[in-house]
């Protein structure tokens, strides 16, 4: 949620970097890491980097195409 909030502030490489440190965590459910990766793609696509965003849009589709 803190990095949801950090990318709705408009701060973006702050949310990049607490979702990155929460994907860290080794006990999160297959379904909490998609929706990290989905989070943090946003973010970077709202940060203007839309190659890091496209890559974690695709890690997404890759583990859930719907």
């Amino acid at each position: 949620m803190i990095g949801r909030c950090l990318v709705d502030e408009g701060r973006f490489d702050e949310a990049i970097r607490e979702l990155s440190d929460v994907l860290r965590s080794p006990h999160l459910s297959t379904e909490s890491v998609l929706g990290l990766r989905y989070q943090l793609g946003l973010a970077h696509e709202a940060a203007g980097d839309a190659q890091s965003a496209l890559a974690e849009f695709e890690r997404v589709y890759a583990a859930q195409a719907n």
